[in-house]
């Protein structure tokens, strides 16, 4: 691994060279691109996949006796809750030692660890008994898991401008949608292996969707690209040093310390980190609202579960889209706070309208809902998370410590969200429609204190 005092003399040595063109830094993005982005999209797709599959198995084969998730198991409606929220619990608490873990090890080796052992626990649940058996392996899953997602943000902080990264965030979580409709694909599918081996059709879900997580872990350990200083076989000198020199003296760099106390004191201290911790709590605890409630609320418009399945795919169709094109809008006009806000308001009509709509006289305007509702959602993340780098003081620790905080505290939305929406308050879900919809108005008041307090900041806070 190369010292701070081996990457001081190179840079040196390079500073005789001409500075770069806006030709070459272009040339250089796009290379970058094809060697980081597709990885990181892979793994997310296969991460939420795995990660909310429960909401798909949950209706496969419904309608056939003793051949459900619940039954076979013996779930009721709070247990089925706690086996989804529990996973939370892991991904949680470990998603800070993670991140730091990350620069220590390196992203392809970290990365990799996090893949393999989170293929494992998702194939684990296919073999679970009872209820005992679905939270251990729910909350090994969130303990393997946590540090993806964090982690995926803190690496592209090492490669990317932060006028770059929310086009490519919301291309890598666009996979959420994509994995949210192809996991209604591939659910419907593999339901007719009900019986196949002994098995129910749910435990196929879990099998066939834990394999591909594990091989795309191994293969990252190999071709993954680490840090600019560290990727000589695909990066000239020249390369590397326009990498290095390209970006702000706020973003992280290899070689800062992997871990410096004062910096998460002052990262933890700071007021406005949980003003943003807090805002992402109100975006995620929608997202998993309609990540694992979708199946269970088209089918309660009157669908048998093979026909719910598929059902979920369109709006997930319209999240890809929606995502990708506020992403890129927040970095053409390099504005965060209100895009998120426009996302927020989207996602809030959704919920009113399946809120106070009919079930029986207004199935198509709820479906519409629901559309509008996982769009608004989904399109939240990126922003966000752009803003929150944005944000940032420049060190490593502060990045680390800054993002997952960040998204942990976000995530407790998916210790709540499930336990909005039980089977009894089905199909209006009163309760819990509201409770989301407050939630967004909090969200939204977060990010215009936030866009107030940071109106003068370009590329990161110094330290």
């Amino acid at each position: 691994m190369a010292t701070k005092t081996d990457d001081a003399e190179e840079l040196k040595a390079l500073e005789a060279v001409q500075q770069w063109t806006g030709e070459e830094e272009k040339a250089l993005v796009r290379k970058i691109d094809t060697k980081l982005v597709p990885w990181i999209m892979l793994l997310y797709l296969l991460g939420y996949l795995d990660r909310v599959n429960i909401g798909n198995a949950k209706v496969s084969n419904s309608e056939v006796p003793g051949a459900s998730m619940e039954s076979t198991l013996g779930l009721d409606a709070t247990q089925y809750s706690w086996s989804v929220a529990i996973f939370f619990f892991g991904y949680v608490i470990f998603e800070v030692p993670s991140n730091i873990l990350l620069k220590v090890y390196s992203p392809s080796r970290w990365l990799s660890r996090i893949m393999v052992t989170w293929g494992i626990c998702a194939m684990c649940m296919a073999a679970v008994q009872n209820f005992p058996g679905l939270l251990t392996a729910r909350l090994f899953l969130g303990i393997m898991e946590s540090g993806s997602f964090p982690g995926f943000i803190y690496y592209y902080t090492f490669w990317y401008k932060q006028r770059e990264q929310a086009t490519r965030v919301a291309l890598f979580f666009s996979m959420a949608s994509v994995a949210g409709a192809f996991s209604g694909l591939l659910a419907s599918a593999i339901s007719f292996l009900n019986g196949t081996a002994g098995l129910e059709g749910w435990r196929w879900i879990f099998l066939s969707e834990g394999i591909p997580s594990i091989i795309a872990g191994v293969l990252v350990w190999f071709f993954l690209p680490n840090f600019p200083q560290t990727e000589t076989k695909w990066l000239t000198d020249r390369e590397r040093y326009i990498a290095i020199s390209r970006l702000p003296p706020t973003a992280p760099s290899h070689t800062h310390k992997s871990f410096e106390f004062g910096e998460l004191v002052k990262t933890v201290s700071n007021p406005w980190t949980w003003v943003f911790n807090l805002s992402n709590f109100c975006v995620n605890a929608q997202l998993y609202t309609v990540s694992y409630f979708n199946p269970t609320i088209i089918k309660n418009l009157g669908y048998t579960s093979y026909i719910a399945q598929l059902m979920t795919v369109p709006p997930y169709v319209a999240a890809f889209v929606w995502t990708l094109g506020l992403g890129w809008n927040s970095d053409r006009t390099g504005e965060r706070p209100l895009h998120v806000c426009a996302s927020f308001l989207l996602a809030m009509v959704g919920f009113i309208m399946n809120l106070v709509l009919d079930v029986k006289a207004s199935t198509a305007l709820k479906y519409l809902g629901v559309f509008l509702g996982t769009m608004g959602s989904f399109g939240t993340i990126p922003c966000i998370n752009a803003f929150r780098t944005k944000t940032m003081r420049g060190s490593a620790t502060s990045a680390a410590v800054a993002t997952a905080s960040m998204i942990a505290t976000g995530n407790i939305g998916g210790i709540v969200a499930p336990f909005l929406f039980p089977n009894t308050a089905g199909p209006q879900y009163t309760f819990g429609t509201i409770t989301i919809l407050v939630l967004q108005g909090l969200g939204i008041l977060g990010m215009l204190i936030l866009r107030h307090v940071y109106r003068n900041v370009g590329d990161g806070v110094p330290v």
